[in-house]
């Protein structure tokens, strides 16, 4: 339980480390334009919220428990999706 807590902590730490660095760049560069940023993004949109959920999964009883996993699900979903749209170009 703890590592999975700990792998999404790690990498959302990661993202936000790399939006500082981007921002301390001397050059600026869209974000539209910079597919790495638009992957973070997603990471630490999908992440943030895995770990939560993750955390919580044992103090939510019965229907919410549920509406948790399919959340999750969708977020899932909607992560492999936003990156696969950059893969494909």
């Amino acid at each position: 339980m703890y590592t999975v807590a700990l792998g999404g902590a790690l990498l959302v730490l990661t993202v936000l480390l790399y939006f500082e660095q981007t921002l301390n760049e001397l050059w600026v560069v869209s974000p539209k334009r910079e597919p790495m940023f638009l992957i973070a993004v997603g990471v630490l949109a999908y992440f943030a919220t895995y770990t939560a959920f993750f955390l919580l999964e044992r103090g939510i009883p019965g229907i919410e428990y549920r509406i948790m996993l399919a959340t999750n699900t969708l977020l899932c979903i909607g992560f492999h999706c936003y990156c696969a749209s950059f893969l494909a170009g």
